[in-house]
């Protein structure tokens, strides 16, 4: 059994906005006669690009372009380079080993004792090294058997820990 409820006293639903109801500006706001043409919201919110703009971005993205290529192509011919010196250093002293590479090219290397804190990393290293070594030198079956027959006394009433 119901009873019929009259219109105004039924809950109204709110019209939901617009999509385009934020761009639109309530003081003018075109007569409902001529409908509005839907704007993108980008172009509202950018302006167009202007000639300056345009150039300073063109010449900064052709100028970081081509500093770029240059950059590589600069380090591809030093490595070149250098492969180049070392296959004749190695081909000229197959064909006579008595030459050998300049005094300056060749590396002089000097032995320093490691400060404090890699000594203690090292030592750090060494202990976990050691505690990882000594986790694999158990033998799990022994300790699980050891383990199962200490259960077995201690449920059969044997209750010695």
């Amino acid at each position: 059994y119901s009873v019929p409820v009259p219109d105004e006293l039924q809950p109204q639903q709110p019209t939901p906005p617009s999509f385009y109801s934020h761009l639109q500006n309530p003081i003018q706001t075109p007569p409902a006669t001529q409908p509005r043409p839907p704007t993108s919201p980008i172009l509202l919110t950018h302006p167009p690009m202007g000639f300056a703009t345009g150039a300073l971005s063109g010449f900064t993205l052709t100028a970081s372009t081509l500093y770029l290529t240059i950059l590589i192509h600069n380090r591809h011919r030093i490595h070149q380079a250098s492969l180049l010196y070392q296959q004749s250093l190695l081909l000229n002293s197959i064909v006579e080993p008595s030459i050998l590479p300049p005094e300056d090219n060749v590396p002089r290397y000097r032995i320093e004792r490691a400060n404090w804190t890699e000594r203690w990393k090292d030592g750090w290293n060494k202990e976990i090294e050691d505690g990882v070594r000594w986790v694999q030198g158990i033998r799990w079956k022994t300790v699980r058997e050891a383990a199962e027959g200490r259960w077995r006394e201690w449920r059969e009433g044997e209750r010695r820990v």
